[in-house]
Formats: structure tokens, sequence, C-alpha cells
């Protein structure tokens, strides 16, 4: 009955172009375009209120773009479902798809293996904003154009073997690293324009340069990045914040996870509560996490190493560095030694032309790039 109805409304509306169609299922939506139509199920999420999945689609040809919202719900996921019949783009004819930056991941499949994307797919389009790749396949690409939002992209993800396949991103991004490392053919595309005019020279100018380019640090105007200004505890909680894409999860900040000090309009709150709901920072007693007060490198190196124990899969983040090389390495506070330790062990922290690790010494802009930047690269996702 079901797809008598379907058959007699795409023959009705025959080539319209894309639109949203309601069909008796309240918790699905048609939309018809390329062709044929995509099916999106709407999906009830607790702080995002009602999103759209794709589901499934039929008919499809040619350069699709997935919209961003339909009929109001933002779209959020392409979903493969082998138990549920959910075969999301995987049976239609398309050369490329532009997927919008709305979407949570690219894919997120019942299992790794299973594949949501068509065999005749040679080009895909990520917007930005898209935070994560996800398990998503993509066999026969020839071009893959990423934004910078997504830092870390699977091993099997992109056809790397193939001498014909190029990926075209922001420089420093996620996506170019992915390049150098399986050497893909690399195309500088979308970098963000670089207006600061007091980097030019300076020692961390290439980490300082990394950090803007993956929406880390930001200048502290449009034409300032101020690199020898101290980092505060409430940039760091916004930028360790994006550094996980900043998840939707703890929204509604409810009140046991919040700090008393951090005021809900500004622009580290999330970041904030959202580490005290890692258990990444606990704060200074009282319920107060002091986000003006700059960061020391120590506390630094505490968050860094609690951060990898929480979100990362190193749940120990031994500490092997050895302090006692450093001619101030005996300064470390014992709070703080095993976190020092591993952040020297992990070549993270490094010290001075003096041989100094400076342990209470203020975190300069340009040292958390530097430090961001080596973290990332050997991070463990």
């Amino acid at each position: 009955m079901i797809s008598l109805f379907l058959a007699v409304l795409l023959a009705c509306c025959g080539t319209l172009g894309a639109s949203a169609l309601e069909y008796p299922d309240p918790y699905r939506i048609l939309y018809e375009t390329n062709g044929g139509y995509i099916e999106f199920y709407k999906q009830e999420m607790w702080q995002k209120g009602t999103t759209l999945l794709l589901t499934n689609s039929k008919d499809l040809t040619g350069d699709l773009v997935i919209p961003s919202e339909v009929d109001g719900y933002r779209v959020t996921a392409v979903y493969y479902d082998f138990w549920s019949q959910e075969y999301g783009l995987l049976f239609s004819d398309l050369a490329s798809i532009t997927f919008p930056g709305t979407m949570d991941s690219l894919q997120e499949p019942y299992t790794p293996d299973d594949q949501a994307f068509p065999d005749s797919l040679r080009k895909i389009v990520v917007l930005e904003g898209v935070g994560r790749f996800g398990t998503a396949r993509f066999r026969y690409l020839e071009e893959a154009h990423l934004p910078a939002s997504i830092r870390h992209i699977p091993e099997e993800a992109l056809p790397w073997r193939n001498e014909n396949f190029t990926i075209y991103a922001p420089t420093d991004s996620g996506a170019h690293r992915y390049a150098v490392e399986h050497g893909v053919n690399f195309v500088a595309e979308g970098d963000p324009p670089v207006l600061f005019t007091d980097i030019s020279g300076h020692w961390g100018e290439q980490d300082i340069l990394w950090s803007f380019r993956n929406q880390l640090l930001m200048g502290t105007s449009e034409t300032a990045f101020s690199p020898e200004a101290n980092l505060t505890r409430g940039m760091l909680a916004a930028v360790l914040y994006r550094l996980v894409n900043e998840p939707d999860k703890e929204v509604e900040n409810p009140p046991e996870i919040r700090f008393d000090d951090v005021d809900a309009n500004a622009y580290y709150y999330k970041g904030a509560c959202w580490l005290k709901f890692m258990g990444i920072a606990d704060g200074e007693g009282n319920n107060r996490y002091r986000p003006n007060s700059n960061i020391t490198r120590e506390e630094l190196a505490a968050m860094l190493r609690r951060f990898t124990m929480m979100v990362t899969e190193d749940k120990n983040a031994n500490p092997t560095g050895k302090l006692d090389e450093f001619a101030d390495g005996g300064k470390v506070q014992s709070w703080a030694k095993n976190a020092m330790s591993w952040a020297v062990g992990q070549g993270i922290l490094k010290g001075d032309e003096k041989g100094r690790l400076n342990p209470q010494g203020l975190a300069t802009r340009a040292e958390v790039a530097a430090i961001l930047h080596r973290f990332e690269l050997q991070r463990v996702y």
C-alpha cells in the first residue's frame, strides 16, 4: 500500500525540483531531488530538538547537494543500518555529494564495514562545520574537498592507494595531515585569510597559523594575535572544547556542572561546563573556576593530561619524562609532577634556551599554540 502511494506521489510531483513531501509515517519525510527522492527520518534529540537522519534514497543521479534542513529540521547524519534495512545513499547513481555543515559526521553506520554511499561516487564536498568523519568509507573517489572542522580522518576512509586521488583542504588541517601521512595528492583550498600583523618572524609563527587555521586559538582582534599575551583559564576552556568539536550533549548545562564564577553569557561558558562534566577541571574550591586568571605551564600540563585520560584511548597517560634533567625540575609542585613528567615525556612541553621548564610561569598564547600543535600531533584518537 505504501509502495503504491509513493509511486502515485512521485508520478504526480514530476520534475518540480527539490521539495519536501510528508507521507503517512509521521516520523519520515520524502525529499524530491536529482531525478528521485531522499527519505529522511525524524529523530528526537534531547538538546537539539528534532533532527533528520538521511536513511534511504531512490533513483538519484548526478551531483547531489544534501540540504542543511528540510521542513525546518536540521539534517545531521547519513545513516546505514542493515538490521532496519536503512541503506543511506547506497543504491543511487551519484557522481558527487555535497554534505552540509550541519552534519555531526559523514556516517554513523551499524558496523564499521557497512557502506552508505554508492560506488559511482567520484567526488565529495564537505562544508565547514562537520566535526567528525565518522566511519564512512569512500572507495572510488577521485577528489575530496574537506574542511578544517574535521580534524581526524580514519585510516581506511579514503582511497589513498589510488594515485589519481586528490584532497583539497586548508593547509595544516586534519585532511592535510592525512594527505602528508599517506602520500596523497594535496591542493590547498579554503585557507582563511591571515591578517595578523604581529606574528611575522615570531618563533611560534607556524604553530600560531596552525592553531588559527584549525579554529582553536583565534586572534585578539582582526589584525592581532598577541603572541606574548598570557592565556587565561577561560580561553583554555574554550580551546579544549573546540578541540573535541564542541559536543552537544552538555548544551543545557545542568546546575551540577556549572561553576559559580562563570557567566552563562561568556564565550567560554560551555567549555568550562564541559571540562567540569568530564572531570578535566574541578575548579579552585567553592565551585570556582577563575576564568580570568592566567594559566601556568604546570596547570596547562595537568589539564592536557586529564584531557588525554578522559577523551582519548590513553587512559593512563604515563609520566615517563625526567624532570631532573631540567635546571628547575625540582620546582615542579607535587600535585603537578606526574602531569609535567607526562608532558615532557610526550614532547609536548619543552625547556627554554637555558634548560628550564618554568613550571609556575604563565603560559603565553604563542606557547599554548605550540603546545597544542605538539599535543594534536601525538594524540591517540
